[in-house]
């Protein structure tokens, strides 16, 4: 189905230095995306003003009926919650930000979180190069360095919601 009418779904990665925005259909297909710099030293509202920012300009170009909005984000998250745990040092007023309320408010439609590394497994299982796969270890290099583990078949992401998060394992200097 496309259209005015056809659902379409938007996909947010809030990264350190970048947000991407993705507009996709039912099966998944990209049909636009746009970036923007992560204003991630202004703090929340102003990462999510961005975000809104960026996914109006795909929304003008592309018809469909925004259904949903997913959002993946740096840190520890709690995705039942909607909101950010913990941050790294790098964004200002993050932690405790309420990252799904906002964009509910803002959009009119239901709005889910996730870690930006947990989100990107679930993509890379559910149709990307670990389709079908019951065990993999996802990392990400980024301005930050993160992981998620898949195994038996699903997401773990530990007591805390940290799980797989090798970023902020303490190494070794001079």
């Amino acid at each position: 189905m496309s259209g005015p009418d056809a659902p379409v779904f938007a996909g947010v990665d809030i990264g350190g230095t970048t947000t991407q925005v993705v507009l996709c259909d039912e099966e998944l297909k990209v049909l636009d995306r746009a970036d923007t710099a992560t204003p991630a030293r202004t703090g929340g509202r102003a990462m999510i003003a961005a975000t809104l920012d960026a996914l109006a300009v795909v929304r003008a170009r592309t018809p469909g009926r925004l259904a949903a909005v997913g959002v993946g984000a740096a840190g520890v998250v709690d995705a039942a919650g909607g909101h950010i745990l913990v941050a790294s040092d790098s964004f200002t007023d993050w932690a405790g930000f309420p990252v799904t309320a906002a964009l509910r408010t803002a959009l009119g439609v239901p709005a889910f979180l996730d870690n930006d590394v947990n989100a990107f497994l679930r993509g890379e299982i559910a149709c990307g190069a670990a389709a079908d796969e019951e065990d993999v270890l996802g990392m990400t290099l980024g301005t930050g360095v993160g992981g998620a583990l898949w195994t038996g078949g699903e997401l773990r992401t530990g007591a805390h919601g940290a799980a797989g998060e090798i970023g902020h394992v303490p190494g070794f200097g001079d």
